[in-house]
């Protein structure tokens, strides 16, 4: 792509520089003829795959019985927008930049409509120590409830109780150390990312790892949602 947009470029550069003053506000001035047209007929040929919406705005600008400077500083103009367009896309997206985005570039939509609730406005402002003590809270809650358990199970011992590997209240898996994996995911979870921001502020400060542990504890709601509960 970079070799052909350069080659466009730099013809682009030789017919605006081959502009004609025509010495009167009422006569458009002119460009070489032999270089223009064949400039933009390179353009629609080499932008014809990549850039299609591009080629119908040349083609709507060009004249073939014209060589006018006006028209190929448009049709320039065009060029460098299917160039910066198509670098863009093919741009391979670093952590770094997408830790760099405003949180209005997230979408939360997907979300448990409880993570929404009580997560989404604190994203939105910026205030990813809230947003993510919240988020643990979410699935703490989620868990007491499925689990039917009371309100003085809270924490890992709360998830200990309800994700037993032997006998458990929500059951992920009949293969023991499979169930005991699952609670000590849950276990995980709320002993790093809910102890530690009520005890202290973690002053974290991008909004892709608030974004990544909001996906990490919807995730674990799907789960709770989806747990076996014992027949009575």
């Amino acid at each position: 792509m970079n070799d052909y947009f350069e080659k466009l470029l730099t013809e682009g550069a030789l017919v605006l520089r081959s502009r004609k003053f025509s010495g009167n506000r009422l006569i458009h001035d002119s460009v070489a003829s032999h270089l223009y047209h064949k400039w933009v007929m390179d353009c629609i040929g080499l932008l014809r795959d990549d850039a299609p919406e591009h080629v119908a705005q040349i083609k709507a600008v060009y004249k073939p019985d014209m060589a006018l400077y006006h028209q190929a500083e448009q049709i320039f103009a065009i060029l460098c927008s299917a160039f910066e367009l198509l670098r863009d896309n093919k741009e391979r997206l670093s952590r770094k930049s997408v830790s760099e985005k405003s949180p209005a570039a997230f979408s939360l939509e997907f979300l448990n409509p409880r993570l929404v609730e009580k997560c989404a406005d604190h994203f939105t402002a910026r205030k990813y120590d809230d947003c993510i003590l919240n988020a643990a809270k979410v699935v703490e809650v989620m868990a007491r409830e499925a689990a039917e358990l009371s309100a003085e199970d809270v924490g890992v011992n709360l998830m200990r109780k309800a994700f037993k590997p032997t006998n458990p209240i929500l059951k992920f898996s009949d293969v023991a150390a499979e169930q005991e994996a699952a609670m000590n995911l849950y276990c995980g979870f709320i002993g790093f990312f809910k102890n530690p921001h009520s005890h202290k502020f973690l002053n974290i400060s991008d909004p892709l790892t608030a974004f990544e542990i909001l996906c990490t504890a919807n995730h674990l709601c799907t789960m709770i949602e989806r747990a076996q509960k014992p027949k009575d």
